[in-house]
């Protein structure tokens, strides 16, 4: 049989059938956004007792201990934001009881952790914060050092009180626009062409001038893991991408919007001129916007470096 023989034929059922899947995922797409956009109206008009928010995202609530133990290194002072998962929602009230100053949002399971903390940090930034501390409660199911990578991010961002004080200062007087765990500051050319067409697509738009991070990806890093403090101002291109550009929840590795948007919060600000800055239990260190090492795991393209 020819190969094309063997391809399917679009039947009229088969394409009414996928008209019919595109409404119902588009239907989707819409229901998430009313209710994130509702989150980040609601954020926006919270009291602040603080310039600074932390914003946590939970999807895997077995995790909370460990980071609860982290936050009480934090000054009293941060407001603490948390945004949890449909399906994580029944551990609410535990949550609560171990933070019962935190403000819960439940959100759709959709775009991991950063779709949820894009809408509350525009809610963020709109209430007149200057910088935000994200986390969230990695598990990497499909690696081996999800516990690991989550440890390292969380003793690097916070390694004390005194060395939270510190990122904290930095971000919110703007000597950096971002700091993050020194052990996980990456290339972007990592995976760059599995995340190259959303990556694109945020550049054309917001950023033309910001096509040399794709033409030479290894002149630029990002944090991988998506933890950091951040200047809001910074990283304010980064917060309205459209729900619609956001993957349905399939288990993916790489490649979807929530990866470009891993990347681009830390390179957008390297376009503008900001520095970015890396923090361990040494201390923080500006760094230049190459100053990585490629990790053991990564597939290298020798092209790209």
């Amino acid at each position: 049989m020819k190969p094309a023989q063997m391809m399917r034929r679009q039947t009229p059922a088969s394409a009414t059938r996928a008209v019919i899947r595109r409404t119902r995922n588009a239907g989707r797409s819409m229901a998430a956004d009313r209710r994130l956009r509702r989150i980040t109206r609601d954020v926006s008009r919270s009291p602040r007792s603080s310039d600074t928010a932390v914003v946590v995202h939970l999807h895997y609530p077995e995790v909370w201990p460990t980071l609860v133990e982290r936050l009480s290194l934090l000054p009293q002072d941060l407001d603490l934001f948390v945004t949890v998962s449909d399906p994580a929602w029944g551990s609410r009230d535990g949550i609560l009881r171990a933070a019962p100053h935190a403000r819960l949002y439940r959100t759709p399971n959709i775009g991991r952790d950063v779709l949820p903390f894009i809408r509350v940090a525009a809610g963020l930034r709109s209430a007149g914060y200057s910088a935000v501390l994200k986390l969230h409660g990695k598990r990497s199911v499909h690696a081996d050092d999800g516990a690991e990578f989550l440890d390292a991010c969380l003793e690097e961002l916070v390694p004390s009180a005194e060395g939270a004080r510190r990122c904290r200062e930095l971000v919110v007087d703007g000597r950096a626009a971002m700091v993050g765990p020194a052990s996980r500051y990456y290339p972007l050319a990592i995976h760059v062409w599995l995340n190259s067409p959303d990556l694109h697509w945020f550049l054309s738009r917001r950023k033309p001038q910001g096509s040399a991070a794709l033409d030479e990806p290894s002149r630029f890093g990002f944090f991988a893991g998506t933890m950091f403090w951040a200047n809001l101002d910074r990283i304010a291109e980064c917060l309205d991408v459209p729900t619609r550009k956001f993957e349905a929840e399939l288990g993916q590795l790489d490649g979807t919007m929530a990866h470009a948007l891993e990347r681009l919060f830390a390179v957008v600000p390297q376009l503008d001129g900001h520095q970015v800055w890396a923090s361990d239990d040494a201390g923080c260190t500006p760094l230049a916007n190459d100053a990585y090492t490629w990790p053991a795991w990564a597939l290298r393209r020798p092209e790209l470096e």
